[in-house]
């Protein structure tokens, strides 16, 4: 698959954009709904908060029971770890409700000024490029970019709350903190580098299907003249190369 990817040519209309344009188109469909970013940034907040709270509340309270002998301070344990549970599943909900919500009218609003921008085109412009491909690319790149607003989002929240461990673990022994930081620039470094990678073979899985997409659009567009001249094999040997 990959060799097959390679081959592919970009778009004579594709684009590329540095990190400060593309956040700037980006920040254009969020403009409408800071309300709910607003929410969903202090539910973040509030969620990794209480993540980080439980285990430094478990072992706190393992440490007082080992120096005092006492049970009696299990069920309050339980009883706390339960309703920080409670919490987190409710932040969590108002987090994915609200987020799912920004998302739709987010792709709704790309999909439509896709649309507009693909009806403005003149024919010479479908002359070029196959209506196949740009259906794959409005459709398929917008809910892509879905999922990475959802995955993004799950990513902050587990920074948050790394963030707020590291702090406690400063407070705790901040010898054996700065040890485990050391491994940070590494793991910086090789983000970096699956990031080009990502975007690089993203591209070109978008190309791919693409390809796979205007290969059904013409089979299925022409299947009247295939069948006339006995086609039908041709277009089933092609369509099974693109898709390999």
């Amino acid at each position: 698959m990959a060799a097959v990817m390679r081959g592919l040519e970009a778009e004579a209309y594709d684009r590329q954009y540095n990190d400060k344009e593309l956040l700037s188109r980006i920040w254009h469909y969020f403009r409408p709904h800071k309300r709910k970013i607003w929410i969903i940034v202090i539910s973040i907040f509030l969620l990794s908060a209480t993540s980080a709270a439980v285990p430094i509340i478990v072992s706190n309270g393992v440490n007082v029971m080992a120096d005092g002998a006492d049970d009696s301070l299990i069920p309050a344990l339980i009883g706390v770890v339960f309703a920080i549970g409670v919490g987190v599943w409710l932040l969590n909900w108002v987090r994915r409700q609200l987020s799912t919500e920004i998302i739709a009218d987010m792709i709704l609003a790309i999909r439509t000024d896709s649309f507009d921008a693909s009806a403005r085109k003149d024919l010479s412009f479908y002359d070029e490029f196959s209506t196949g491909r740009i259906v794959s690319r409005i459709t398929g790149d917008t809910q892509e970019f879905g999922e990475v607003l959802i995955l993004a989002m799950d990513v902050v929240s587990q920074l948050t709350v790394a963030f707020i461990l590291i702090f406690a673990l400063f407070s705790i022994q901040w010898q054996l903190t700065l040890v485990v930081l050391s491994m940070a620039p590494f793991v910086v470094l090789a983000s970096l580098g699956f990031r080009r990678l990502a975007r690089r073979v993203t591209q070109q899985s978008s190309r791919a299907l693409g390809e796979v997409n205007k290969s059904i659009q013409e089979a299925v567009t022409g299947i009247r003249v295939a069948k006339n001249y006995r086609q039908e094999q041709a277009i089933y040997d092609e369509f099974k190369a693109i898709n390999r």
